[in-house]
């Protein structure tokens, strides 16, 4: 006889299968270990490209990835249509401190970006409920480590287009699952890392920097030199997680902290120092040195009969400051400090002088000749009751003109000439040899290098910009000072 089952375990016994084969369609979740991490979500692309249609999604993407995880979502601003690891990316994660950032593109059907609550009459809901009849909303995505970038998940799911809201409840709610599916527990990855980012922002500067094709100006300063403000802020915050950790080797990691907080410091105070430069206006600075201060007033009548400051604002809207001395050997000695512009430099140059000449790169400084007169008529310019002992030295006054920038060092020219009075003119001596100061470099004299050009023309002639191993020459530092393309 066969023995028979009672009803009750049968029943069950089909309770529990049910339950088994519902619970298989979760995925496990670790919720509660996911919730000390901060995440973002970044909608890359959605195929109705509407403000409306981005905010709707990217606010159900969120409710999504909450409610996986439970941890705090943040807003992130990406460009999305840069590379993820392009600088303004990099920094924008590594300031919000994301620790995961899940990245979606959406694809929609295309009878409407966002689907219509369900009607109040059952006839028009069963009429559009057709229309729904296989769409559904595709949407793909991949999980990024915030420590590293490295992808770590990939989520594919589509969504079931349906009257709202079910449709929101079955989208946040099958993106979860995909999401827990693809990754269970974020915490088996590092969280974020600031140090990791600083690197790659300081590489990408120092780079940047390198590469650069243009002088650096305070123009040009925000395109060359941002990163390094960046890179800074986030070598600062690793070196205030590192002091709060004991790490292998954390003396040597801290100096080498250091030194880029240090190094990316400096190239960062450029761009402040352009700000308050914004502020500057033109003014005639004397600085007397060591001449006796009733020598003083003889000097101050001379720059205002040589109309100085007429000049002098025809080249610059910034201050210029004309400093005095006398030298050890009982000289006297005039330094002008004169803000160099490139971009008025190189607007007088088209149509004069041509980029090169017989082979050479030609640098011509007719530009400052004007100016040059009038400092070299300044030695003639003191009034008839100065001091004798000035008149006696100020005929022989040995002048240099400084072009200075704020941010690309300063080039020295002699000014020597001498002025006819009965001719009422000056008689110049172009300058054949210049000493240029460039950041991270001595100070190098450099002379013109074809004396046929220079006869000629009263032109500099430099030659190559770079060694073959790229490394720039003394000359390729000149042409980038003045603002000129090297061509040969």
């Amino acid at each position: 006889m066969r023995s028979s089952i009672p009803i009750s375990y049968l029943i069950l016994g089909i309770i529990t299968v049910f339950l088994s084969s519902c619970l298989k369609k979760d995925p496990p979740q670790s919720v509660q270990r996911s919730a000390n991490r901060t995440m973002a979500v970044v909608l890359k692309y959605i195929s109705d490209d509407t403000e409306s249609a981005r905010t709707y999604y990217r606010k159900i993407l969120s409710d999504a990835v909450k409610n996986a995880y439970h941890g705090s979502i943040v807003e992130l601003e990406l460009q999305v249509n840069e590379p993820l690891q392009s600088p303004h990316n990099l920094y924008q994660i590594a300031s919000a401190k994301i620790d995961d950032l899940f990245i979606f593109e959406v694809n929609l059907p295309p009878i409407s970006w966002q689907p219509p609550s369900m009607p109040e009459s059952r006839q028009v809901a069963r009429e559009q409920r057709s229309r729904f009849s296989g769409l559904s909303a595709q949407v793909t995505g991949s999980i990024i480590n915030g420590a590293n970038l490295k992808t770590v998940g990939i989520i594919k799911s589509h969504v079931p287009w349906n009257f709202n809201p079910e449709f929101e409840l079955a989208f946040v709610e099958i993106v979860k699952n995909a999401s827990l599916n693809s990754l269970q527990n974020p915490n088996i990855y590092p969280q974020s890392d600031p140090l990791y980012f600083a690197r790659i922002l300081f590489d990408f500067s120092q780079k940047n920097e390198k590469d650069s094709k243009v002088a650096l100006t305070c123009q040009t300063a925000q395109q060359i030199l941002s990163t390094y403000q960046q890179a800074h802020e986030l070598f600062v915050r690793a070196k205030e997680v590192l002091s709060q950790s004991v790490v292998v080797g954390q003396q040597s990691l801290l100096h080498d902290l250091n030194m880029k907080i240090e190094t990316s410091k400096e190239k960062a105070d450029i761009l402040d120092r352009c700000r308050l430069d914004e502020d500057l206006r033109f003014s005639l600075d004397l600085d007397y040195g060591n001449i006796a201060p009733n020598m003083r007033p003889a000097l101050e009548r001379a720059v205002e009969r040589a109309q100085l400051s007429k000049v002098f604002s025809s080249y610059t809207d910034k201050p210029v400051r004309l400093s005095f001395r006398v030298s050890e050997t009982g000289n006297m000695d005039l330094n002008v400090f004169l803000r160099y512009h490139p971009e008025r430099y190189i607007d007088w140059t088209k149509n004069k002088i041509p980029a090169t000449y017989l082979n050479y790169h030609v640098i011509s400084f007719d530009y400052f000749y004007p100016l040059m007169q009038y400092l070299i008529f300044l030695k003639n310019a003191l009034p008839a009751d100065s001091p004798q002992a000035l008149k006696n030295s100020f005929r022989n006054l040995d002048i240099h003109l400084n072009l200075e920038t704020l941010l690309s060092g300063q080039l020295r020219l002699a000014v020597a000439g001498y002025y006819i009075a009965n001719e009422n003119r000056v008689q110049l001596a172009f300058p054949k040899s210049v000493v240029l100061t460039s950041p991270g470099y001595e100070a190098k004299s450099i002379l013109a290098v074809s004396d046929d050009i220079f006869r000629e023309k009263g032109w500099m002639s430099v030659s190559s910009c770079q060694t073959i191993d790229g490394v720039p020459t003394e000359d390729g530092l000149l042409m980038k000072f003045m603002g000129l393309d090297c061509k040969i």
